[in-house]
């Protein structure tokens, strides 16, 4: 919850300067699926919380540019199933600030895309196995404290305040080097592999 007061009390210092004729200034708030490619494990099953403060500013009648300050949980779960054969459980919570920049475009007059690059600082990480947290022995890199990735986005405006967008994230660099010794819980450089369900509010 310390990370959505942080956001909160950003959008309240910087609203003022931020809805100015110039510039459109978003809020937004949703959750998230996330996995990690290079592990063992699929689906989009560690669900997380995100949350936003975006501005825009129009280059034309239908292309935006966009900067976000954001707060993002990404990572990876496999939960234990011994009735399926499954008897080990796995979790890793990686919590981001990022900071993506993106184009926004028109495709009609209630749908839009967003496309561009994300930069991300790790504030915090963990991993637990069935019997505790996972500490970090010598053979294991620790997570990257950067993130650069790519996302894509579909919105949808409901109106002229509200609107939903759907966003595709992904790690462009592993978010930790490879072990040199043969980890179970992962075989290859990882990369974040996120899908954000949003609801955005519009200032002006």
């Amino acid at each position: 919850m310390r990370y959505f007061l942080i956001i909160l009390i950003l959008i309240v210092f910087f609203n003022h300067e931020l809805s100015s004729q110039s510039f459109k200034s978003t809020i937004s708030a949703g959750i998230v699926g996330s996995q990690v490619d290079g592990d063992n494990f699929g689906g989009y099953d560690k669900i997380g919380l995100y949350a936003g403060l975006g501005v825009r500013y129009p280059m034309s009648a239908n292309i935006d540019l966009g900067m976000q300050i954001s707060f993002i949980q990404k990572g990876s779960r496999q939960n234990a199933d011994p009735a399926n054969g499954l008897y080990d459980s796995y979790l890793m919570r990686l919590n981001y600030a990022e900071i993506p920049i993106f184009i926004q475009g028109k495709i009609s007059k209630k749908i839009y895309f967003q496309a561009g690059p994300t930069i991300g600082y790790l504030i915090s990480a963990i991993e637990k196995d069935n019997y505790s947290v996972i500490t970090q022995p010598s053979s294991v890199p620790p997570f990257r404290k950067f993130e650069f990735g790519l996302l894509g986005a579909i919105g949808y405006s409901i109106n002229d305040k509200w609107s939903v967008i759907v966003r595709g994230q992904y790690s462009m660099i592993p978010i930790r080097k490879t072990p040199i010794i043969q980890i179970w819980y992962y075989n290859d450089s990882l990369k974040n592999n996120v899908l954000v369900f949003a609801l955005n509010y519009h200032f002006n």
